[in-house]
């Protein structure tokens, strides 16, 4: 009886941890969104340009971590719903976040007309 109540705690806390991301992803996404609208109306120099892809950057990072945790939580609930439990890993979510990926991006952006030389 105790392992199954230990049980019902941890998925009642596995729920709680998910709504608690769902809330920081949207916090972030609003920084990330301020940032944006910034960048959009503000006149903006080379060192405050550089400040603001670096805030970028960061903010993308946060982003991604929470999401990670994120997928990580989905995977404890599929089990919980009676599905296969896939592997847990600490790797990206992603793989295709990658070096070859990011050539891609900067490649595509330069068919945009956006170049950039950081490889």
């Amino acid at each position: 009886m105790d392992n199954l109540i230990g049980l019902k705690d941890a998925i009642t806390g596995i729920v709680k941890e998910m709504g608690q991301l769902k809330q920081q992803l949207s916090n972030v996404d609003l920084k990330e969104q301020d940032l944006l609208h910034f960048i959009e109306f503000g006149k903006i120099n080379v060192r405050d340009g550089y400040k603001l892809a670096k805030a970028i950057q960061e903010i993308r990072s946060e982003r991604r971590t929470i999401k990670n945790r994120m997928s990580q939580i989905q995977t404890a609930m599929a089990f919980k719903a009676g599905g296969q439990i896939p592997a847990i890993t600490d790797s990206p979510i992603y793989e295709e976040h990658n070096v070859q990926y990011l050539k891609e991006c900067i490649d595509n952006l330069a068919g945009k007309g956006i170049k950039i030389d950081v490889l």
